[in-house]
């Protein structure tokens, strides 16, 4: 699915909590409760500039990025550390989920690099389609459990103001990681009219183009399994389980401008349609062209029984919608074959979703196998990157808990 569809709140689905219209979104949009970016560059900068962590998204009073912003993933709770020039107040936003059996925040601020404790330091949480300030405070630091609040979904604004005593305001944010999932921050930017969004941490969020909500893995142990079971060096990953075949495997390499996947497969008369199927995610650009040069291979031991076989390649955007889709048939009888796909312009600048597919359709005689290969590489005719991989579960809450590749459950 795409987890930051407002679709997900939309009365017709399980958000049960949900106390507004579909505007409630999984992710902290940039600028906040303010307009698009003006650009895809003025976006870009945010994002390099303003944000941590993928998670937090600092400016000081002039506009300017502040001096410093570190994010830090302790146990059990995530750490910002801010700090504006002299002379400028400077502001943090996150967007976290509430406890759902409070409906309140934990958050603990203080001020910090040895700062006197006299700077004043302001707490405002707002409610998340409107910005109507719910709670505020204002004191050299604070510490509990705020609320209770009536939505499912807050954001927090902190800002550290400079005082005679002190011109530069510093200040740390801590707040339960668990408890009050932190959502990722994604910068929206006009494009002639149309809002685009420019994440700043993209993925290939598994399970993939999922369209309905709660489609997530049932638990963080699940999500590990799926990672571990069918992925591939945290970029590649296959959308039929390998224990499905008599024998399997793959993988996928990030290039750094280009991603491969390579699988092998082999199947006997018990299957129907012989396939293999890839999906990866990469960031490209405007205009570009993706290209998917292939290979294909097979053979059966019964080589008169040899059939053509189809090679595809999908292209889906971010919202999990479908570009472009192009295939191949081989011919029967071809045995191998190589060639190239190639994609319409993309229409924007962002993440997208690519799939890798070879299907034949042998009539296997008994105790016949059939092995069957397909080895692909995505590249651009412009600038691309490749995407790790997350998996989305449930943790109770109405927007997912995430998994990165490589990590361990908490």
């Amino acid at each position: 699915m795409n987890p930051f569809d407002p679709e997900i709140f939309a009365a017709e689905n399980p958000c049960v909590c949900c106390s507004g219209p579909a505007e409630l979104t999984c992710a902290l949009l940039i600028p906040p409760f303010d307009s698009p970016y003006a650009s895809y560059a003025d976006a870009a900068a945010a994002i390099s500039d303003k944000t941590d962590g993928c998670l937090g998204f600092a400016e000081q009073d002039d506009g300017s990025a502040p001096d410093v912003l570190v994010f830090t993933e302790g146990m059990s709770v995530n750490i910002f550390e801010v700090q504006g020039t002299v002379g400028n107040e400077v502001t943090l936003w996150v967007k976290q989920m509430l406890n759902p059996a409070t409906n309140k925040i934990n958050i603990t601020y203080d001020q910090y690099l040895g700062h006197p404790n006299v700077n004043q330091i302001t707490l405002d949480i707002l409610d998340p389609i409107t910005g109507a300030v719910l709670y505020t405070q204002t004191a050299p630091s604070g510490t509990g459990d705020f609320g209770p609040f009536s939505t499912v979904q807050v954001v927090v604004r902190i800002t550290g103001h400079v005082s005679p005593f002190d011109d530069i305001a510093a200040f740390t944010y801590i707040s339960d990681k668990t408890a009050n999932l932190f959502l990722p921050v994604i910068a929206q930017w006009d494009d002639s009219g149309t809002t685009r969004k420019l994440e700043a941490c993209p993925k290939l969020y598994l399970p993939p183009l999922t369209d309905s909500t709660g489609e997530w893995y049932a638990d963080c142990g699940e999500a590990s399994s799926a990672i571990s079971d069918m992925t591939s060096n945290c970029v590649a990953y296959t959308d039929i389980p390998p224990d499905d075949y008599l024998a399997f495997s793959f993988s996928g390499t990030n290039g750094g401008s280009s991603l491969t996947f390579n699988a092998a497969a082999q199947d006997d008369e018990d299957t129907e349609v012989y396939l293999i199927a890839l999906t990866g995610s990469i960031n490209a650009e405007a205009g570009q062209t993706l290209s998917m040069a292939w290979s294909y291979a097979a053979s059966a031991s019964d080589p008169l029984n040899t059939q053509g076989a189809s090679i595809a390649f999908y292209v889906t955007d971010d919202a999990g919608s479908l570009v472009d889709f192009i295939h191949y048939d081989l011919p029967e009888p071809t045995p191998s074959d190589s060639g190239t796909l190639t994609s319409i312009a993309l229409p924007y600048t962002g993440r997208y979703t690519v799939s890798a597919h070879a299907g034949s359709t042998y009539v296997a005689l008994p105790g016949e196998t059939v092995d069957y290969s397909l080895l692909a590489t995505i590249t651009s005719s412009g600038t691309l990157t490749v995407n790790p991989i997350q998996a989305l579960y449930d943790a109770g809450l109405d927007c997912p808990a995430r998994l990165n590749c490589g990590d361990a459950c908490p």
